[in-house]
């Protein structure tokens, strides 16, 4: 069997892996959001929103993306796996001990109501990303798909019961998510003895700060990608007020399917790309990028078209507004992808502050965007900001990393003219020429993988 075959077989499993665990987690929350407009009103559902969003700030600024760091660490044998889980542990202790302080008398300044129930909720989303971190690290990828479904599980069952028994509303809604998270948390603890081992005396101050001298420039990364992603949230509410953003919110629902998908090819691309000894050539890298490029080209094209009938369908009609932004913020998760893919490469590479760079000025270059935008255009443009946010950061990196990835130039060129006519034709509400595009748009991904097809055809047949 030859290496790449090995390499397929692998990544192919850290995908199914990652896809259990990513869309039992992502995909239920996202088939819930729709009936949380029929419970929650407006401006609750805005808060909500809110509240995840500050989830995004909350863990990269406790944590100091250390995990990040212990997970490339243990991944590369960089250094031995029980003291750098307990050294994390120390200082994840810490931090979040005093920045939970922090926020909660940030939350009594403003006045905003569940003060303890969102410390909760952000100190337990924080550890358990650390904690799957870890998991990933030593191996446990399997513990990673688990405790994403018994996140779902137990999420769907406590709000049954506070949400549609007791009417519990937006207290229910935040209060499932906190137990969610702590009982998916215990999983992967129970399942990892090693997770379980804290021996103090291997505390070392030197190690740790050989954690964060990797870490550190990750922070601003993921602070940057929360400004391209979620400071519209703020700014759509400071400006047209948080009803405003409930529909904004419910837009970015439908497009977060495409951000689930990613984010389940992003860690197991990760784990591909940090587990190769041999550094990739420039050529080898082509492929796996035109082969994202297509398939989510075909993905904005096929969300966009079907959001209408999920909206007439399965959404409150106070949300039908939202239809429009969904294309625009579709293409904003296809650039999000396609940077991820990029930044993966450039941690192999060890170019983390290149990854800084390009994430700073993309979210500097999107607030001041979508400030102007909403101001201007209204809701459609805080989506067109994040699209700016995002082309930047997509565009700066493939400059940076031409040197390693070759691209595809005739795809992206096709990407492009496919998404110019989507956004041409939905403008104008062409929903025949949309029905016409998406057919020509799978035709095409059908024939770029016609290999990939045809070779699951025969195992089918048994040839």
């Amino acid at each position: 069997m030859t290496i790449s075959r090995v390499t397929n077989k692998s990544f192919l499993s850290k995908l199914l892996i990652y896809g259990i665990g990513g869309i039992g987690a992502k995909f239920i929350i996202l088939f819930l959001f729709p009936i949380y407009s029929f419970y929650l009103t407006l401006e609750e559902l805005g808060f909500y929103d809110l509240v995840m969003m500050t989830c995004f700030i909350f863990a990269p600024i406790a944590t100091l993306q250390i995990g990040e760091a212990a997970y490339k660490f243990i991944l590369e044998g960089t250094c031995d796996k029980e003291k750098v889980i307990v050294n994390v542990y120390f200082f994840c202790l810490i931090s979040f001990s005093l920045l939970s302080i922090i926020t909660l008398v940030i939350l009594y300044l403003l006045s905003v109501n569940y003060k303890i129930e969102l410390i909760g909720l952000f100190v337990t989303t924080a550890v358990l990303q650390v904690v799957r971190n870890l998991a990933r690290g030593i191996g446990s990828s399997k513990c990673y798909a688990i405790s994403g479904v018994v996140f779902s599980l137990v999420l769907i069952i406590l709000n049954a019961i506070c949400l549609f028994v007791f009417n519990l509303g937006l207290y229910s809604v935040i209060i499932s998510s906190v137990f969610a998270t702590l009982v998916s948390l215990s999983v992967v603890l129970l399942r990892n003895k090693s997770l379980r081992k804290i021996n103090l005396n291997l505390i070392e101050f030197k190690l740790i700060k050989e954690l964060l001298k990797f870490s550190l420039p990750l922070v601003p990364n993921y602070l940057s990608w929360w400004a391209i992603n979620a400071s519209n949230r703020f700014i759509i509410t400071l400006i047209l007020g948080v009803a405003s953003n409930g529909v904004f919110a419910m837009a970015s629902k439908i497009a977060a399917i495409i951000f689930a998908l990613n984010s389940i090819f992003s860690l197991a691309w990760q784990d591909q790309v940090l587990l190769e000894h041999k550094k990739h050539t420039s050529l080898s890298y082509k492929t796996p990028l035109s082969n994202l490029i297509v398939i989510q080209t075909l993905l904005v094209i096929f969300l966009s078209y079907m959001s209408e009938y999920i909206f007439d369908y399965f959404i409150n009609a106070e949300y039908q507004s939202a239809v429009i932004l969904i294309p625009i913020l579709c293409v904003s998760a296809f650039l999000s992808s396609v940077s991820s893919f990029y930044g993966a490469i450039m941690i192999k590479h060890d170019k983390t502050k290149d990854i800084f760079k390009t994430s700073f000025y993309s979210g500097v270059v999107c607030i001041i965007s979508v400030y102007i935008f909403v101001t201007i255009f209204g809701l459609i443009g805080a989506a067109a900001g994040i699209v700016l946010g995002f082309a930047l950061m997509t565009v700066y990196r493939a400059i940076i990393m031409k040197e390693f990835v070759i691209v595809p130039k005739l795809v992206v060129f096709l990407s492009l003219l496919v998404v110019f006519l989507l956004l041409l034709f939905k403008a104008n509400q062409v929903r025949s020429l949309e029905l016409m595009l998406f057919l020509i748009t799978l035709s095409y991904t059908c024939f770029h993988f016609k290999v990939a097809i045809s070779i699951f055809f025969r195992k089918i047949r048994g040839v």
